[in-house]
């Protein structure tokens, strides 16, 4: 059983915007063409989906667009474990970072743009603090993003957010839940050619806690963003 919820953008999803129900039998899967609109009845929203199974599954989502001739570009995103994502509640034991989630391979320039996107996967509201590193500097001030319950933002040119460029520099990104949020985020970002449109999705990456277990793919609550 598969009970999958939607929450859009940028609002409060506590009670998600709307909800759906499959059953797949075992070692089975399905491929839904559109999941808004065959799902959930909505022609157009933007926001995540949370996907809560019976049993661990895989899961992953296609976005793209159609090109003017008939074939399509776009970009494979898979589907994220909750387990995975950050929090203050985080024990960082003998590991000061792991408590902080990572992207890096940014480019804004008249050739690629690179979008940051950051879900809070909690029911309480979340404040994320980013600051931008080049080696062990920072070039530009931090910027807090807040999210709401359940819900995501995207921050697209993210460098420009910070006044940067990527032209001979390399920039990355470290995201932290600002001091006293009780929320748990996860991040991405999305690497999109400004000719074609085609997008390449990463995964923020982060360092486990040192006293902790290594986490498994599986788990029984995914996002996908």
């Amino acid at each position: 059983q598969v009970a999958l919820y939607f929450n859009v953008s940028g609002v409060n999803n506590t009670q998600p915007a709307a909800s759906a129900q499959i059953r797949l039998p075992a070692r089975s899967g399905r491929s839904i063409d559109d999941v808004l609109l065959d799902l959930f009845q909505i022609e157009e929203a933007t926001g995540s989906l949370d996907i809560v199974a019976s049993a661990p599954l895989f899961a992953r989502a296609r976005i793209f667009n159609m090109d003017e001739v008939g074939g399509s570009f776009g970009q494979s995103v898979p589907a994220i474990p909750v387990s995975w994502a950050l929090g203050e509640d985080v024990l960082s034991g003998l590991n000061p970072h792991a408590s902080t989630s990572v992207v890096f391979g940014l480019v804004e320039d008249e050739n690629f743009r690179t979008n940051l996107g950051i879900a809070n996967v909690s029911g309480a509201p979340l404040e994320v603090l980013i600051r931008a590193f080049e080696g062990t500097s920072l070039p530009a001030d931090p910027v807090t993003v807040g999210i709401p319950a359940y819900s995501h933002r995207q921050l697209n040119r993210i460098l420009d957010v910070f006044g940067l460029s990527s032209e001979g520099h390399e920039i990355r990104l470290e995201l932290t839940v600002l001091e006293g949020n009780a929320g748990r985020f996860l991040a991405y970002t999305s690497r999109v050619d400004n000719l074609t449109g085609d997008a390449v999705f990463s995964v923020a990456v982060h360092e486990a806690p040192l006293n902790s277990p290594s986490k498994s793919g599986k788990c029984g609550l995914c996002r996908i963003p």
